[in-house]
């Protein structure tokens, strides 16, 4: 529904968006950045991506059905995915 990276605001996430991939399998989904050659690069391990989802199936203009969540980039490309407390700032 919604990515932040650093000053980047990502809200189309159609097949052909030129700097995201979204992908749907059998219960996962995968996010490729293709603008962001390497996240590891531009995302320190203090800084976090934002990044505001809705089950599938929900209404995304309910704002009570956002799930903000934050992911942090690690070594060889893998990611750790957390619920962020409802305090943190997003922009909705």
């Amino acid at each position: 529904m919604k990515v932040v990276i650093e000053d980047e605001i990502i809200m189309d996430f159609s097949p052909s968006s030129k700097i995201i991939y979204v992908g749907e399998g059998d219960g996962y989904t995968e996010i490729y950045f293709k603008q962001f050659k390497n996240l590891k690069e531009i995302i320190s391990q203090y800084e976090t991506i934002k990044l505001i989802a809705v089950e599938k199936g929900k209404d995304i203009f309910n704002f009570d059905n956002h799930i903000k969540l934050g992911v942090h980039v690690g070594e060889e490309h893998k990611l750790t995915i957390e619920k962020t407390d409802e305090d943190i700032l997003f922009i909705e």
